[in-house]
C-alpha cells in the first residue's frame, strides 16, 4: 500500500469506520499475504516431494506456474485444474492452492473457500499444507464468517513452531478490528511490527496498521 492508501485509512480510522476500511482494503492485505504464502507452500512442498516427483509432474507443474507468472491466468488455471485432478500428490495440492488463489482473484470467493476447506480437511494432506489452507481460507472468511469460529480456527497456528504464526495473529489483529477491539488488533500488530522474523511486507503492514490504530479505544 502507499502512503496516500494509509492517509485514507488513518482518516476512516478516526471516523470509527474499521469494518468498511477493511471491506475497501482487505483485497491488498489478502494479495499480500496469499504472494507470501503461496511461494513458502511452494518451497516447502518442492522440498517435501521433489525427490519422488517424477520430471514430467515437475515439469507440468512448472509450465502452469509460468503461465501465472506471465498473467495468462485463465490457462494457468486450466493447467493447475489438470494437475489437481491427475498430478502427482504434492503437487496436486499445490495445484489446488494456486487454483483457489486464481478464484478468489476472479471475485469467486465462495469457490475459493470450497478448495481451501477441502485442502484442510483432507487427511492425507500434509499438515504444513493443510495449516496454509486453513490460513489462506481465514483469510477470505474475515468479513463473513463469526469472529469466535475464525479465532479458534486459527489460535494453533500462532503457536511459535508454527510457520504461518505470523499470518494466523495478522488474522487475529483483522478479526478483532472487525469486533471492534482495537486495542486488541493494535497490541498484535505491534508485536508483528517488532519481530525481527515477521516477513517484511506484513512487518511494515503492521507498523502502518498500529501507527493508525495509536489513539483508538
Amino acid at each position: 500500500m502507499n502512503d496516500n492508501v494509509f492517509r485514507e485509512i488513518d482518516e476512516e480510522l478516526r471516523r470509527d469506520r474499521l469494518l468498511a476500511l477493511w471491506q475497501r482494503y482487505g483485497r491488498l492485505v489478502i494479495v499480500g499475504a496469499v504472494s507470501l504464502v503461496v511461494v513458502v507452500a511452494a518451497k516447502v512442498g518442492w522440498g517435501e516431494y521433489d525427490r519422488r516427483a517424477g520430471l514430467e509432474a515437475s515439469l507440468r507443474y512448472y509450465t502452469a506456474t509460468e503461465l501465472l507468472q506471465q498473467g495468462n491466468e485463465d490457462a494457468a488455471r486450466a493447467a493447475f485444474v489438470l494437475i489437481a485432478e491427475d498430478g502427482r500428490e504434492g503437487y496436486a495440492t499445490l495445484a489446488r492452492l494456486h487454483e483457489a488463489a486464481l478464484l478468489s482473484a476472479k471475485g469467486d470467493t465462495e469457490g475459493a473457500i470450497r478448495i481451501y476447506n477441502a485442502v484442510a480437511e483432507d487427511g492425507d494432506t500434509p499438515a504444513t499444507l493443510r495449516s496454509l489452507a486453513r490460513i489462506l481460507g481465514a483469510y477470505r472468511r474475515i468479513d463473513r464468517e463469526e469472529p469466535a469460529t475464525l479465532v479458534s480456527e486459527v489460535e494453533p497456528l500462532t503457536a511459535e513452531d508454527s510457520p504461518w504464526r505470523h499470518s494466523a495473529l495478522e488474522i487475529t489483529a483483522l478479526v478483532a478490528i472487525r469486533s471492534g477491539e482495537k486495542p486488541k488488533a493494535r497490541e498484535i500488530y505491534m508485536g508483528l511490527a517488532e519481530d525481527p522474523d515477521t516477513p517484511q511486507a506484513l512487518r511494515q503492514r503492521a507498523q502502518d496498521m498500529a501507527s493508525a490504530l495509536e489513539g483508538e479505544s
